[in-house]
């Protein structure tokens, strides 16, 4: 069992999302094997480091270009469930962004927060994520996902299942804790010989059969642990 848990308390009163792990690949990466796990290993990291909820339902957004909260945004959806998430979606901050209420209240071990973007490699076109690190050690209140829509007139489509946000738990004090330095050199002396480009660049290239490759799912350090919240 992991030494380090994080928990979501599913608030009462709200509709449920589902809340799980990030998929290994995105759906725009099936059938190219140059972006699947064994073709770009980073990558696949990338699509799994974090949990997802996904969207309840399918809906549209056009906003009219009005920047004021509250003002601007028509959502539309024929969802046989739309009635039961009406209230997770809202315009309160304006400029054309949508905000996602999340039904869950999360708690993560002292001195870690939770990264909380669009989800890793994954677009809905015509929206941008909007990011946030949340300081969830503490908080003693919910948070949002908000996605800003980039034109006005032109509809925006949210799916059923896809996903629409991620988190990630996050060491609150790493950003300080670290300092960037330039180094100088080959930095891999042990690895294969570099190629040396005209322009004086240099890189190394590995064989495809390179230990260390990630050609299947990979499993989680943190783990989520979801409680209904009692009392609240």
């Amino acid at each position: 069992m992991s030494d380090l848990e994080f928990v979501a308390y599913a608030l009462p009163g709200l509709a449920p999302v589902a809340l799980e792990p990030a998929d290994l690949k995105r759906r725009w990466q099936e059938g190219d094997r140059r972006l699947g796990t064994a073709g770009h290993p980073a990558m696949a990291r990338g699509n799994q480091a974090g949990w997802v909820l996904r969207c309840p339902i399918t809906i549209d957004f056009t906003w009219n270009g009005d920047q004021r909260p509250f003002h601007g945004i028509l959502g539309t959806s024929m969802d046989p469930d739309r009635a039961r998430y009406q209230n997770c979606f809202s315009n309160h901050f304006g400029h054309g962004i949508v905000t996602f209420s999340i039904p869950y209240l999360f708690r993560t071990p002292p001195g870690y927060g939770l990264l909380v973007r669009g989800p890793a490699n994954h677009s809905v076109p015509g929206a941008t994520p909007l990011d946030g690190l949340v300081e969830s050690d503490w908080l003693e209140a919910t948070f949002t996902m908000n996605w800003r829509i980039q034109a006005p007139h032109r509809p925006v489509r949210f799916t059923k299942g896809e996903p629409l946000l991620m988190v990630v738990p996050y060491p609150l004090d790493l950003l300080e804790a670290v300092e960037p330095v330039l180094g100088h050199g080959d930095p891999l002396p042990e690895g294969p010989a570099p190629e040396v480009a005209a322009d004086g660049t240099w890189r190394h290239v590995w064989p495809a059969e390179a230990p260390g490759l990630a050609t299947e799912a990979l499993p989680g350090k943190a783990r989520l642990r979801l409680k209904r919240a009692a009392g609240r």
